[in-house]
């Protein structure tokens, strides 16, 4: 299967044996006997130390090429259609899970893939209908050809762009997920896996009744306590209210839950607040570690957000003192964008703020929308 290399289309070695060639042993002949001609077969890679042998593809003769297939030209009518999308990628990379929780870079590629590729598939079918309406045409059997054409397109994406989808090959699934992703769009193809399964049955009100059976105690209780009460409760065993509003909670409106969940969510630190305020009686302590003195969003996209200060690495210069640093860190992709240094702190920060400006200037990027830094800065 050829693959882009470099500039140029290039062709693994033993994807010639023993279609074209018996072996790589006549291979690497035939190579040597045209390295220095103006024609014959073309080596761009020697083979060898971890590395594959390449041939140039388009040095390959006409009967060759044809079989292999040209990957730079249009094999699938889905390729004119296909575009990797930009904004598809940010939405998974921006995604959340109700735990906070985001997506693995490798689900984020995958889903982006799947996405671009099933708006393809709709844009074909869209253009299919038409020109069959055009033609005054029956319009039976063209989700079977959309679904032919994008299986086959795997094969065009593996060599043109280097991955291929994972959308269903089965002709049904793939059509319930083209169907599911024209309806409900891009989170169609979010699967729950992600998540802990009982993340779903953890609601705003079992928080609320696990707090209530947290709370109130002098003693901390464990989780397997809280557990084992909730089971109880769960079972109709033991009565639950809610002080604040005398509800008698219903059992039957909430799930059975394992301790490891229970334990999981009693562990995070918007559930210990209240319950352990509560218990303490030691409005100090109280105040150290749960009182947030700021709130900061975390930035989200490269260049909304600029921090900087200084450094005094351990370098010594001859003199015996250290090198002073002022670095630039954008805080969405955590890349030191400018520096600048000195012996010392004096005059250096003015040499950074025009150092930031011809870095930007030559990166081809605009200015940071905000700084964050020290008042003094």
């Amino acid at each position: 299967m050829p693959i882009e290399w470099k500039d140029k289309i290039a062709v693994r070695g033993y994807e010639l044996v023993p279609d074209f060639f018996s072996s790589l042993e006549i291979l690497s002949k035939q190579l040597s006997l045209d390295k220095n001609k103006a024609y014959g077969i073309k080596r761009l890679q020697s083979g060898g130390n971890g590395r594959e042998l390449l041939i140039d593809f388009d040095s390959l003769p006409l009967e060759m090429r044809e079989k292999l297939g040209d990957p730079r030209k249009v094999t699938n009518w889905m390729d004119k259609f296909y575009k990797f999308s930009k904004d598809v990628e940010d939405f998974y990379l921006l995604y959340r899970f109700e735990s906070g929780k985001g997506l693995e870079s490798k689900h984020v590629k995958e889903y982006t893939v799947n996405a671009c590729t099933l708006k393809a598939a709709g844009l074909l079918k869209t253009a299919r209908t038409a020109e069959r309406l055009s033609k005054r045409g029956s319009l039976r059997g063209i989700p079977t050809t959309i679904w032919k054409d994008a299986i086959y397109f795997k094969k065009v994406q593996q060599m043109k762009y280097g991955y291929e989808h994972t959308l269903p090959a089965n002709e049904r699934r793939f059509l319930e997920a083209l169907r599911k992703f024209d309806t409900e769009g891009l989170e169609s193809l979010i699967s729950r896996k992600h998540e802990n399964k009982n993340a779903v049955k953890v609601t705003a009100d079992v928080i609320e009744l696990l707090n209530n059976l947290f709370a109130g105690r002098l003693v901390k209780p464990t989780a397997k306590m809280v557990f084992n009460e909730y089971m109880r409760f769960w079972v109709g065993q033991l009565e639950v209210i809610n002080n604040e509003t005398g509800e008698v909670y219903n059992r039957h409106n909430f799930p059975s839950l394992d301790d490891r969940t229970i334990l999981a969510y009693l562990c995070r630190w918007e559930n210990k607040i209240g319950t352990w305020n509560k218990r303490a009686g030691d409005r100090q302590r109280y105040q150290n570690q749960f009182k947030v003195t700021h709130r900061f969003t975390p930035a989200k996209m490269a260049g909304s957000i600029l921090s900087v200060d200084d450094r005094n690495p351990p370098f010594i210069l001859p003199n015996g003192k250290r090198v002073w640093f002022y670095i630039g860190i954008d805080l969405a992709s955590e890349a030191w964008t400018t520096y600048v240094h000195g012996t010392t702190k004096e005059g250096i920060i003015t040499d950074f703020y025009k150092n930031l400006v011809r870095d930007y200037a030559s990166y081809g990027v605009g200015l940071p929308l905000e700084l964050e830094c020290e008042s003094a800065l």
